[in-house]
This record gives C-alpha cells, structure tokens and sequence, in this order.
C-alpha cells in the first residue's frame, strides 16, 4: 500500500511510471535481483520488489537501546529515574499505553476503538517525527497530549517523565550500525 497507496498518497508510485524499469537499467539493483531470485525469468516485479523491501526491515531488529540494558541486561543506570517513573505510568493505569503498544517492538495489532489503525512500534520513536497514522502531530510532546483521554489527563510532570521513557527506546547502536547504512552515499 505505501507504494501505490492513493489514500493517502505515500510513496507515489504509478504501477505503469517506469519503476521497474528503472530497476533493471540500474547496475547494481540488476545485480542483486539476479541474486536475490534466482531462478526467475524476470526478477523484476512489483511482488519480488515487495518481498525484498520486507525482507529487508525484518532484518532491522532494534534492541540495544537504554531501555534493553536497563530491562533485559539488569542496568540499573542504563536509564533516568524520570524514565523509570515513565514506564510505569506506560504500564499502569490509567494510561495504560502498552494496551496498544505492547511487546517486544512495542507496538500491536489493529484495535477496533483506535479506528481500526495498527498501533506503530515505539522503539526510536523520538526519531521518526512526525506522528500519528497521518502526520499530523509534529512532536512527541504534541502527540502526548494528543493522545490523552478524557477519562485521565497526564500531569506535566508525568508527560516529562513519559518522554523521558518513550527516549529511552532509542537504540544509537543501531542507527550507526553500517548494515543500515544509506547504500547509495558518495554514489549518486
């Protein structure tokens, strides 16, 4: 859908725009689908370029983020004592923002009283502005409040301390990791 999507427009793509064309012209993408699958007449389709791009982000796992070493590797200073009052409002009542965005990657499945919308990892959240399903909160701060229900209302306090959490999931490692590199810099 992001790539063909028209509601709402994402990436844009046409299915007859010369995408896939564009592909097989470029040397090093013509190498690589070759590769990548092997055995095919035509590398080239819209369901190969799909596979490779998930793929792809399902090799980006990211767990090396204050929080990881405060909550799987048992550092106790990994993380602010502003961020460990954080994660219990995130996971207690009445906030409770681990309903939707629970687990491992902190994120979840679709829920019906949310509009039907899958609820989005937090891990780097504090990276990935602007938020919600259509960008149209620009900060995470913004978001908070935004986010609030009528049944509670967060303290300022408490926001600060929430950020200082929802910070804590941003894993540096992982953005400097070469793997995840842009591929094309000095390329183009």
């Amino acid at each position: 859908m992001p790539m063909f999507g028209e509601h709402p427009i994402e990436l844009g793509l046409q299915k007859d725009d010369g995408f896939l064309t564009m592909l097989r012209l470029n040397p090093t993408y013509g190498s690589l689908f070759t590769q990548a699958f092997a055995g095919e007449s035509d590398p080239f389709t819209i369901a190969n370029v799909v596979k490779a791009i998930a793929c792809f982000e399902r090799s980006i796992i990211s767990a090396r983020s204050p929080y990881d070493r405060y909550h799987y590797g048992a550092d106790e200073n990994a993380i602010s004592d502003a961020a460990k009052r954080g994660e219990m409002i995130f996971f207690s009542q009445p906030a409770a923002c681990f309903q939707c965005h629970g687990g491992f990657a902190f994120g979840g499945g679709f829920h019906e009283d949310a509009g039907n919308l899958k609820a989005p990892t937090l891990r780097n959240i504090a990276l990935t502005a602007p938020y919600m399903h259509d960008g149209k909160v620009a900060s995470l701060e913004d978001t908070l409040e935004h986010n609030a229900h009528g049944s509670y209302q967060l303290s300022a306090d408490q926001r600060k301390d929430l950020l200082a959490f929802l910070k804590s999931l941003t894993d540096d490692e992982l953005l400097r990791d070469p793997r995840f590199a842009d591929p094309w810099h000095g390329k183009r």
